[in-house]
């Protein structure tokens, strides 16, 4: 392949951003390290002055609409929190050009995949080094559906590893009908012998592998002597301890210890759906809500009601709450005014909704702070890395694409 000419990120651009971006995070951990479930008045609603009554004002549609809009964000917030106008510049990263090289996939090989899914997997692969190597390994492939494509579109054959044998089943079948050369081996990633599958002449892709399974990729090619790789990372918080730890030197000499819970921030963003799954996620945060509040002050029980069964929330109220009290063994000293407690919840509710729009500011920025620091990673292994989207926000809010050759 020739030189990257495309105005993608890299080389010293990538540490330039991941400086800038840490000053961010840094100066603003306040306003997004608290999660508003947990604390439904942190303390910026008193020392950001008229911040409260702005988010008040806000009606439910437009806090959903600012919500999945990083200008509009920007516009409310700036006016309280003035490094708000840094973030559009900040988190701003070119597209990657279609690499000449690969030929447009043929139906065959996507035949049978959804629309989202395959728009996601035609971009990153149209995107791809996939012509950088000789060979190529689909790491967690699933099904292979990726692999197929490339395999097409870039007249190499494919490895496809996957753990579960069902799906490399299903997967060889597809193959087959596609006249694809995908093969597939059944394979934990984090057994320790996988390494000899990442021999010099091998590029690996990861369309969404998850936390520890693309981390356990990442290392493998720094180590390996792989060719290199094309990764868009998804679920950060996956396979991972309860701390983060930064791959790269550069990440771990920023003083900024994340959680589980502080890295699913900024997954918190997905393409809006139906109103009703709107109103059904809302719902499952009023209920949830109403039924801590009541269990801590009538029972004196303050543990957090985690995600529950969704045919649970088609219960009525007051017989969601019973089934938490029995789960729990508790039993309510007197009967319950469930309208009550069930209008408190939506309140608390619509009140957290308020308070995310502040933390979701930072979605972004955190997102591109960890894809940096996996790139910077694979510069300090000698790899030349770039970093660039493959798709709009609209086909997936994952569309960070990292890629890495020797």
């Amino acid at each position: 392949m020739n030189p990257i000419k495309a105005p993608v990120l890299g080389a010293s651009a990538l540490q330039a951003r991941f400086a800038a971006l840490s000053t961010l995070l840094k100066d603003c951990a306040p306003l997004w390290r608290p999660e508003p479930r947990q604390n439904l008045w942190p303390h910026w609603l008193q020392t950001l002055s008229g911040i409260q009554n702005a988010l008040e004002a806000l009606g439910a549609e437009q806090i959903l609409a600012i919500d999945s809009d990083l200008t509009a964000q920007v516009q409310l917030l700036e006016p309280f929190i003035p490094q708000a106008a840094q973030i559009p510049d900040l988190c701003a990263v070119p597209r990657w050009p279609s690499n000449p090289g690969l030929e447009a996939p043929a139906e065959r090989a996507l035949r049978g995949v959804p629309g989202r899914k395959r728009d996601q997997i035609e971009a990153f692969a149209q995107s791809s080094w996939a012509d950088t190597a000789p060979r190529l390994l689909d790491w967690c492939a699933g099904k292979g559906h990726l692999a197929r494509t490339l395999a097409v579109s870039a007249g190499r054959p494919v490895l496809c590893v996957e753990r579960e044998a069902r799906l490399c089943r299903l997967g060889r079948g597809m193959a087959i009908e596609a006249r694809a050369q995908v093969q597939f081996q059944t394979y934990d990633v984090f057994e320790p012998d996988v390494e000899g599958l990442l021999a010099p002449d091998v590029f690996a892709v990861a369309l969404h592998a998850c936390g520890g399974l693309h981390r356990r990729l990442l290392k493998l090619v720094g180590s390996s002597g792989a060719a290199g790789l094309a990764l868009a990372p998804c679920c950060y918080h996956l396979f991972e301890p309860d701390t983060y730890q930064p791959l790269s030197l550069a990440g771990a000499s920023v003083d900024m210890p994340l959680t589980r819970a502080q890295v699913r921030l900024c997954l918190q963003e997905s393409v809006v759906g139906a109103a009703r799954d709107v109103r059904a996620r809302l719902r499952g945060l009023a209920w949830r809500l109403g039924a801590e509040a009541l269990m801590s002050e009538l029972l004196d029980h303050s543990l957090p009601v985690g995600k529950v069964p969704g045919k649970r929330l088609r219960l009525p109220f007051g017989d969601f709450v019973q089934t938490i009290l029995a789960e729990r063994d508790l039993v309510l000293p007197q009967s319950a005014d469930w309208d009550r407690w069930e209008t408190l919840g939506w309140q608390r509710a619509e009140h957290v909704q308020r308070l995310e729009l502040v933390r979701h500011l930072f979605r972004r920025p955190l997102e591109l702070w960890l894809v940096l620091d996996r790139a910077l990673f694979l510069q300090e292994q000698g790899l030349e890395t770039h970093l660039g989207i493959f798709c709009t926000r609209s086909t997936t809010p994952r569309n960070l694409l990292l890629q890495a050759r020797r």
